[in-house]
């Protein structure tokens, strides 16, 4: 498995009005999967809506080949253009998705820019195969399911940027960030224990 180029783990770097919170890849077992940006380290991840985004997208294939095959009533019936437009919209989404993985930080609108990627996929996967039911599948269940993990992983960026704020005002400014990333997951799960 080849690592991609390395991120230092650097402190958070102010933007205009926002936190960026510098990553590491090394640390960042999931960043092959295409549905969650790896910004956070795996085990912040819950495996729900990974399993069931999971499923969702599978099953949108075959919804789609279904269409084609068994369900061409099902179709909007603008075949070529409507199918042009899908592709177009995959290329793009491939563009964004690149640009959101290259960024130095993992800051909220890499973020954003990651999962509008994954909405725009699954919009061109519509378009694509010119379905209906599809369309409706993915506003019904794709939306949300990208929006959960959204939310959930800008919840723990803005969480981790104050926790490094709070760490840099009691013990001076640390540089190993993938240490700090640790005592970050133990002060949660020892808080979760609590609980």
């Amino acid at each position: 498995m080849g690592y991609r180029r390395r991120r230092s783990l650097g402190s958070p770097v102010k933007a205009p009005g926002e936190t960026r919170v510098q990553t590491d890849l090394d640390a960042r077992s999931n960043e092959n999967i295409f549905f969650q940006s790896g910004f956070i380290p795996d085990a912040m991840y819950f495996w729900l809506p990974r399993a069931l985004f999971a499923l969702f997208f599978y099953s949108a294939f075959v919804i789609g080949i279904a269409t084609i095959i068994w369900w061409p009533r099902n179709a909007l019936g603008l075949y070529p253009y409507l199918n042009t437009i899908g592709l177009c919209v995959l290329v793009f989404s491939i563009y964004k998705r690149q640009a959101a993985l290259r960024a130095d930080a993992a800051d909220p609108n890499a973020s954003r820019d990651f999962y509008l990627s994954l909405v725009l996929l699954i919009g061109s996967l519509a378009l694509g195969y010119g379905s209906k039911f599809l369309i409706a599948y993915v506003i019904v269940l794709g939306l949300p399911l990208i929006y959960w993990q959204y939310e959930h992983e800008r919840r723990v960026l803005v969480d981790f940027a104050a926790y490094l704020k709070k760490q840099e005002t009691s013990s001076g400014k640390q540089t190993d960030y993938a240490k700090l990333w640790e005592k970050y997951l133990t002060t949660k799960s020892a808080k979760k224990k609590a609980k």
